[in-house]
């Protein structure tokens, strides 16, 4: 054994590379996928395919490429659990170009243990050089290990359906979503999200879906029955949406050393004629800030396994601006982004939009516009930049009806606001991160109310539906850790709920998701009785809401619902919406 010490050598490294990929990847989710028996034997397997190199040549350049690029492979899929709480979907590779608008946030999600991936290739190569007899294993038994524990692996698989449902069952289920890729390798998922990316539906998923379209219809008749009849004496109200990047709910309300973190946002929800929600669960999933859109605009939950703003803006999907466009409004999305950023150029239209205005329609010159960290556009600069092409009267004319969303980025992770920019000027001893959200949250708040007041001033307010929200949670990985430190941190991934105008007022503190947002705006618009579709949610307003969620991360929050059909429906419903999707049926 002695004798093969180089080849044992690269095996070694190679096994130690898997080893810390899963690892690292438990240490942002859980440690659940080594519970799985098949992870060993896997692994082993994995160790020596990939050190294929070593056993059939002595020249350690040949290892030392291939795992330089499967520890690239390994860092890329890390940085993104990180904040995402999964492996990189397959066609999110081709994504890669927006990397260029969130250099903060890679930067942010590196890690210092990440260095044992070089630290191994180095130490490896370096015990190599001094190896002055190097033998390679007899190939037979290369092969011979190889395929027995592939085999243990693959049978183990077996034994649980095969590959394909094995993976679609980890993919499905909304506990084990983060579970393939240390399980199986990231190989396997890619492999399996090829094999299925143009996979036709079988009858069951045909059935299942059929089945769970009826059941969400049932479920939701009779409270649209009544918004029918109520909307018929409605003045239906324009719809403006502010979509806050990464704003949680805890801050609201918070106050620290004598300071308001929000208090423009206080001040709303102090308002008995608001409804406030805080209760709201994160449901987005690899698109982030894309998907909080398709959940919120137009009431799907969003893909597995791919990211729906890459291939599938083509399909038609029903939405707010649409439903509106019925009866005669126009609508338009106003980001920060750029068009391309997540797609979102695409993405608009296929919601309906009139008219986009992102990134380049701003003045970037203009004083404290640009921020600096990574060249975005500054809150600030969006809100009251914002207001003057609205003012002029020809973007929305007054008593026009309109459907208007804007999309905040300041609150980015890092959460890099300029010291110039900083009101808020915290001097606690805060962990950095922790500062820069609270910081960001605060200047998100200070900007967003130019915007407000501006509409208040407008003739048509009072018939005028305000949407505050944010598009997902923010904190990603360090919620745990801040959590556990800072009382006032929740350790639920939830974010706010803000209405003006709404069916109900006050603060409503029950668990809803994302999803169901869709149908809270429905609702206050007067559609919900008359549109097409109704998302895959029910209005918070409706007295057959559930009060319970189930977050991306499998997190589940409120009473689970007695009815054993609503929670099943309810752990369904991704899967079904994935399929929607996927196999362009709406």
């Amino acid at each position: 054994m002695f004798k093969y010490r180089y080849y044992i050598l690269w095996w070694t490294a190679t096994l130690l590379a898997f080893l810390c990929f899963d690892i690292f990847f438990c240490l942002s989710t859980s440690f659940k996928p080594f519970e799985f028996k098949v992870i060993y034997p896997t692994l082993i397997a994995c160790a020596t395919l990939f050190s294929l190199p070593a056993a059939i040549s002595v020249k350690s350049r040949w290892q030392i490429i291939v795992l330089s690029i499967i520890s690239v492979l390994f860092k890329a899929n890390l940085m993104y659990c990180r904040t995402y709480s999964s492996h990189i979907p397959l066609e999110c590779y081709t994504m890669a170009s927006n990397l260029k608008e969130f250099g903060g946030s890679v930067i942010d999600s590196m890690r210092w243990y990440d260095i044992a991936f070089p630290a191994i290739i180095i130490v490896s190569s370096i015990l190599s050089m001094r190896m002055k007899v190097r033998h390679r294993p007899s190939i037979k038994v290369y092969l011979a290990i190889l395929l027995v524990f592939s085999a243990i692996s693959y049978g183990l698989i077996l034994s649980r359906g095969g590959f394909r449902q094995r993976m679609a069952y980890l993919y499905n289920e909304v506990e084990l979503q983060h579970t393939p890729a240390p399980v199986y390798s990231v190989f396997a998922c890619i492999a399996y999200e090829w094999m299925t990316r143009d996979a036709e539906m079988t009858e069951a998923e045909k059935t299942q879906n059929s089945e769970w379209m009826k059941w969400h219809k049932t479920a939701t008749d009779s409270y649209a029955g009544a918004c029918s009849i109520r909307e018929h004496s409605l003045d239906r109200p324009n719809v403006v949406i502010i979509l806050c990047e990464s704003l949680e709910s805890w801050p609201i309300g918070l106050t620290l050393e004598g300071k308001e973190i929000t208090p423009f946002l206080n001040s709303l929800v102090a308002d008995s004629t608001v409804y406030y929600n805080p209760n709201v669960i994160t449901q987005v999933r690899a698109g982030r800030s894309i998907d909080g859109q398709l959940l919120m605009i137009a009431g799907q939950y969003p893909m597995l396994s791919a990211v729906y703003s890459g291939k599938y803006t083509g399909n038609t999907y029903h939405t707010i601006p649409k439903a509106m466009k019925e009866r005669g409004a126009r609508s338009i999305f106003i980001t920060s982004d750029h068009p391309t950023t997540w797609n979102q150029g695409a993405v608009a239209r296929a919601f309906g939009a009139d008219t986009l205005i992102c990134h380049d329609d701003f003045d970037m010159n203009a004083s404290g516009a640009l921020m600096p960290a990574d060249n975005s556009l500054s809150d600030q600069a969006l809100f009251s930049q914002s207001v003057k092409m609205l003012d002029d009267g020809k973007l929305w004319p007054e008593n026009e009806q309109v459907f208007l969303m804007l999309v905040t980025h300041s609150g980015h992770n890092p959460f890099t606001i300029p010291e110039s920019m900083d009101s808020l000027k915290l001097t606690g001893k805060y962990p950095e991160i922790l500062k820069n959200y609270l910081t960001a949250a605060n200047y998100t708040d200070r900007s967003m109310k130019t915007f407000v007041d501006y509409l208040r001033s407008r003739p048509d307010w009072k018939n005028t539906i305000l949407v505050i929200t944010g598009d997902h949670e923010g904190l990603a990985s360090y919620r745990e850790g801040l959590a556990g430190s800072y009382s006032f941190v929740s350790d639920k991934q939830i974010t706010p709920l803000i209405i003006t105008n709404a069916p109900q007022s006050g603060i409503d503190s029950t668990f809803i998701g994302q999803i169901d947002v869709y149908s809270a705006i429905l609702d206050a618009a007067g559609e919900y009785g008359t549109y097409l579709w109704r998302g895959m949610g029910i209005s918070p307003f409706s007295p057959d809401h559930p009060r319970f969620a189930i977050g991306s991360n499998g997190s589940e929050a409120g009473p689970a619902p007695a009815d054993s059909t609503m929670l099943r429906r309810l752990r369904e419903a991704p899967a079904i919406s994935d399929r929607l999707i996927r196999h362009r049926i709406l």
